[in-house]
């Protein structure tokens, strides 16, 4: 009987430590496109390093689907419609779900545990 207890507790030991993994996760991100023109493969950028990236493209006045970011600082990246590599312009308007945010600027600061929605406003060659 002690052993059937003692591989039970063992057991519900192991279950807990495999669900207590790191989520990275800080808040999802999903962003609208109002350029004027497709833009695809976007990226979100943080320290240099892609923290997350929405593959693909994202034609005039679609949205992407929400995917979680583990950094909530970070600017925009891009390809425009000619294939180049842009840095996304943001604007306010439309935009939620972020506590820094400057129209025209390529970065921003999403809240904690947000479902934040980025409107794209430009996408300017590098």
């Amino acid at each position: 009987m002690k052993k059937i207890i003692m591989m039970v507790m063992v057991t519900v030991a192991m279950a807990g430590m495999i669900g207590c993994g790191a989520d990275e996760t800080k808040a999802d991100l999903k962003w609208k496109n109002d350029v004027g023109a497709s833009v695809q493969d976007i990226k979100w950028i943080s320290g240099g390093t892609v923290d997350q990236s929405w593959d693909g493209i994202t034609n005039d006045l679609a949205e992407t689907s929400f995917k979680g970011i583990g950094e909530l600082a970070g600017t925009a990246d891009c390809l425009d419609a000619a294939g180049d590599s842009a840095t996304i312009g943001l604007t306010t308007s439309g935009s939620s779900g972020y506590t820094a945010l400057t129209n025209g600027s390529s970065s921003a600061t999403i809240q904690e545990n947000a479902a934040a929605v980025l409107v794209i406003d430009t996408a300017t060659k590098k």
